[in-house]
């Protein structure tokens, strides 16, 4: 082999990084970039032990030459057909660190191997200030033990470390004794930052959110309604960046370009943090930067991390006062910077190249000298499709939801304490009907929206009853809405007067266009023939025996409106009965992927953009009966964002021989549903089999597990043999997958039988003798654990289902989830937990019961959060989101946890096929301290303020699954 071959470098790390982000993942990527400028003929190879679908890593990593490996790969083949390849090893993330050391050590043992210290492992001892019972402090500094014998356990096994400049040099000297450490500065210089005389604007950031009331989004509308008016007055002429990362198309009016912010900030007089409520953890890395680049912050109390002293903390109604301060007063920006100095002086640091050179050098790899670091890639931008007032992209921010145009307010005569959705919805609908004048000013709205695109609504149609056809038909041509068309396809009906009535509804309008085929050629056929007649930028799919509400076509054109890059629109529905009454209302959840595999929830309503179903190719033969089916798994692959009209605007009539009125009406449904939900597995590259699902008429996707990784299952305890012992055989005798290990923490059991068995546990027992933190005792469990996921697990849990284990990791696999969650049930059958909404029942959050309502509590589906009661999560995940906050002792740490992983994009998933039963707070008792929630509500928001987007507005969250009053 030349010694060419042997110049090659491998940087290792839990996840991909994306471009544009702050924190570890901004400084794993800076350190790619200036491993390219120092040395660009060497071959760099990033590997991930987490596959991700992210489109955008191909934008910078092929361009600046950086080889991507990730799963479905397998490493160990991988590694081998590597062998002796690499000079220098660079490890950057705990979870693969941990798992790949060992094997790397010995497919590459000429290799340098250094760690990159702030994302490898944290070196830093527990902040015990921040809790105020000795035994607290005690626990932190018993934790912070712990992690330090683990980390010193892994830097010993390293040639050297990556370090963040004299500051962390000097931790890793002290923590880590004599392991060579090698000063790797991160963020821009601070040698040339203009003085406040040349610094101009305000820079307001945020981050888009995809769902309903998240943090960022919230921060981004109340710099919008606060920052702007109030400079008006305050600071005249001082200009107002708003800068938002990941930006949907429609927003023109703000900056989306993550690679400019440094830039911005060494221009700014004031970098302004205005989130209302949300984990800090992005906000406190864009501090440092800002930090970096000499610019004060000023934020909302909670939008950063405790204790800073960089920050000026203010209240909502003094954060423009306090902003307009920063960039106008000399002496105000001056004071700030000398606290930002202050702050950052433990940041100075050498020269990056200089330093990584050190490195590269001891890998025996040539450094070039005076190489600067390659910038950040441009992020795509997006395009707009038309000016669009700073109000309505301000209102439209991350709501991929249309709320009721009309609120359901009670009528007196109506018991709406007593009423469910099923049961006297007529009533309820009745309560708040449109009405004329509502109607009129609809439709006088709808003149007015900025884009009115013609929307063509398909309709195939074959022996249909007159008089059904003829409700159908009025009903579009009562749409408060003008711009649309009717394409109906009659399949060759053998009934006559089908015929007759379809070339009669034909006359009434010159919107509605009628063909004949001259053979039945199926629904499929029907309807591809309909959508060659249509002329619309929109296609809306309509039975022909259902009907629309008035509003329907404008409740979902004046969504487009608010988000314009919606490719694809799914709406609330009712049914009808023989004698035309409404009932059986159906309050869909937002967007569920997972739940979308396992039934065709979205049916009709359903409106498609045009140029999406020219992609797609329309409907595909054989899929009759379920190819609107087949149709909305294909679309919503490729499309960019999935509405949903909270809202029963479309009505499936109850009709013999109907699916609405039992599921196995069409047995050859099912079997087309069945193909293309295994067919949906093959595109998107999840192998697996499709089965019947728990409730008539759904499915159960059933993924192959890839490989064979190791679960370690945590248990906390204290005393209760009989329960502790009760749980793990239970979990002994009926797990079926085999590659387990037990962890127990126990918290200062002084039972002698509980230490007696203890003592004779096969699996690893952790010790914290001291006060119960329930967030700390798991995060101090990952760190002991050994596996590739980490199961969260009461002491007070009875395993049901065999095949539990399997169904949690079968899920949790796939890169987009960050945690599973199982259904719990009480030793007398009821359900305890189906998943965790914000919210529920009038608090900050509650485990749900779904009942009846329409199967969801058994099937698999996404949510918002789950009980940590029954957890599973990737070690990768775990890390990524730091773990369990310890400041939540007992109560919420659970759900803290899940919000903070679907503010990284994470999905949260439930399954009922992971069934156990739970003896709730059999342990510990109802515990429930006061901090924790006044923690969690200054957080994210007291009840109310973040929107549960998989609980349907039209519910009520206090009373749980009721009409909402």
């Amino acid at each position: 082999m030349s010694a060419g071959s042997y110049e090659q470098i491998l940087v290792v790390g839990d996840h991909l990084p994306a471009a544009g982000t702050w924190g570890a993942d901004r400084r794993v990527l800076q350190l790619l970039f200036d491993v390219r400028a120092l040395v660009p003929g060497t071959r760099l190879v990033y590997a991930a032990t987490e596959a991700a679908p992210d489109d955008h890593w191909h934008a910078w990593s092929v361009p600046a030459g950086v080889e991507v490996v990730a799963p479905p790969i397998e490493w160990p083949e991988w590694l081998a057909g590597e062998r002796f390849n690499f000079s220098l090893v660079v490890l950057t993330g705990p979870a693969s660190s941990r798992r790949l050391l060992e094997p790397l050590r010995s497919a590459q043992p000429q290799a340098l191997v250094l760690g990159l210290l702030s994302p490898l492992a944290p070196l830093v001892a527990g902040d015990e200030r921040r809790f105020d019972h000795p035994e607290e402090r005690a626990g932190a500094r018993c934790a912070a033990e712990l992690r330090k014998a683990r980390d010193d356990a892994l830097l010993a096994r390293l040639d050297g470390i990556l370090c963040a400049g004299d500051g962390e040099r000097a931790r890793v000297a002290a923590l880590a004794g004599a392991i060579p450490s090698f000063a790797y500065p991160t963020g821009v210089e601070r040698d040339d930052h203009p003085p406040f005389a040349r610094r101009t604007g305000i820079v307001s950031w945020g981050r888009f959110g995809a769902e309903p009331g998240d943090p960022d989004e919230a921060a981004t509308l109340l710099g919008e309604a606060v920052l702007r008016p109030v400079l008006g007055v305050l600071a005249p002429g001082v200009e107002l960046a708003l800068h938002l990362e990941h930006a949907p198309s429609g927003l023109t009016a703000y900056d989306a370009r993550p690679h400019e912010l440094p830039n911005r900030l060494r221009k700014a007089a004031v970098l302004v943090v205005a989130r209302e409520f949300g984990a800090p953890t992005e906000a406190d890395a864009l501090v440092a930067a800002a930090a970096d680049a000499g610019t004060p912050v000023v934020a909302l109390r909670g939008s950063v991390s405790d204790g800073s002293p960089a920050i000026l903390a203010v209240d909502a109604a003094d954060l423009a006062r306090g902003a307009a301060a920063l960039a106008t007063d000399p002496a105000t920006w001056d004071g700030a910077t000398a606290r930002l100095d202050a702050w950052s002086a433990a940041r100075t640091r050498a020269h990056a190249l200089d330093a990584l050179g050190q490195a590269l050098v001891a890998a025996g790899i040539a450094a070039r000298p005076g190489a600067s670091p390659l910038p950040l890639p441009p992020a795509t931008a997006g395009t707009s499709t038309g000016p669009r007032t700073t109000q309505q992209q301000v209102q439209s921010l991350g709501f991929a939801e249309r709320r009721p145009t009309v609120p359901a307010y009670a009528r007196a005569d109506i018991p709406q304490d007593q009423l469910w959705p099923h049961l006297h919805y007529a009533a309820w609908y009745e309560a708040h009907p449109l009405g004329a004048t509502t109607k009129a000013d609809l439709a006088r709205q709808a003149s007015t929206l900025p884009a009115t695109p013609l929307v063509s609504i398909v309709m195939p149609v074959y022996n249909t009853d007159p008089e059904v056809l003829e409700a159908a038909v009025a009903s579009v041509l009562d749409q408060t809405y003008p711009f649309w068309e009717l394409c109906a396809v009659d399949d060759a009906s053998t009934d006559e007067y089908t015929v007759a009535a379809l070339a009669d509804l034909a006359t009434r309008d010159r919107r509605i266009k009628v063909d004949r085929l001259a053979e039945n050629a199926g629904i499929v056929g029907a309807s591809n023939a309909a959508l060659a007649m249509a002329a619309g930028d929109f296609i809306a799919l309509l039975d022909h025996d259902d009907v629309l509400v008035p509003e329907a076509l404008f409740e979902v054109v004046n969504l487009l409106n608010e988000e314009p890059d919606l490719d694809f629109v799914y709406s609330d529905e009712d049914k009808l009965d023989p004698d035309d009454r409404r009932t059986t209302p159906f309050f869909k959840p937002s967007w569920s992927p997972h739940l979308h595999l396992g039934v065709n929830y979205v049916t009709h309503f359903a409106v498609y953009r045009r140029s999406l179903l020219d992609r797609l190719g329309g409907f595909r033969a054989g899929f009759d009966g379920s190819q609107d089916y087949d149709l909305s798994l294909r679309a919503t692959e490729v499309a960019r964002r999935v509405g949903h009209v909270a809202k029963p605007i479309y009505g499936w009539r109850m009709v013999p021989g109907s699916a609405a009125v039992a599921h196995d009406a069409k047995p050859y449904a099912l079997d087309a549903a069945r193909r293309a939900l295994g067919e949906a597995l093959q595109r998107r590259g999840t192998p697996g089999r499709i089965e019947r699902g728990l409730v008539p008429g759904t499915w159960r996707p059933r993924y192959d597990v890839v490989g064979n990784p190791l679960v370690s299952i945590l248990i906390p305890t204290r005393n209760g043999r009989r329960m502790l012992e009760h749980c793990i055989d239970s979990i002994n005798e009926y797990t079926t997958y085999r590659n387990y290990e037990l962890v127990v923490v126990d918290n200062g059991s002084d039972d002698p039988e509980t230490l007696d068995y203890l003592q004779g546990l096969k699996g690893r027992v952790v010790r914290y003798p001291y006060r119960f933190n329930y967030a700390r005792q798991m995060n101090m469990a990952v760190d002991e654990a050994h596996g590739d996921h980490v199961l969260f697990l009461n002491n007070d849990m009875e395993v049901i289902t065999p095949g539990w284990l399997e169904a949690m990791v079968e899920v949790a696999q796939h890169s987009q989830v960050g945690a599973v969650g199982a259904r719990l049930v009480l030793p007398s059958g009821r359900p305890q937990h189906e998943g965790v909404f914000i919210g529920f029942g009038g608090g900050s959050a509650g485990n749900a019961d779904f009942g009846d309502y329409f199967g969801l509590g058994r099937m698999i589906r996404d949510a918002t959060a789950v009980t940590a009661a029954c957890m599973l999560m990737r070690l990768e995940a775990f890390h990524r989101v730091g773990g369990f906050d310890e400041r939540l002792r007992v109560a919420f740490n659970d759900v803290d946890l899940c919000l903070r992983l679907r503010q990284r994009g994470y999905q949260i998933v439930y399954t009922p096929y992971a069934e156990l039963y739970h003896a709730e707070s059999a342990s510990r008792g109802k515990l429930h301290p006061e901090e924790d929630e006044a923690f969690f509500v200054q957080r994210w928001g007291p009840p109310g303020a973040f929107r549960d987007p998989f609980y349907n507005p039209n519910l009520d969250p206090v009373r749980p699954f009721r009409l909402r009053r």
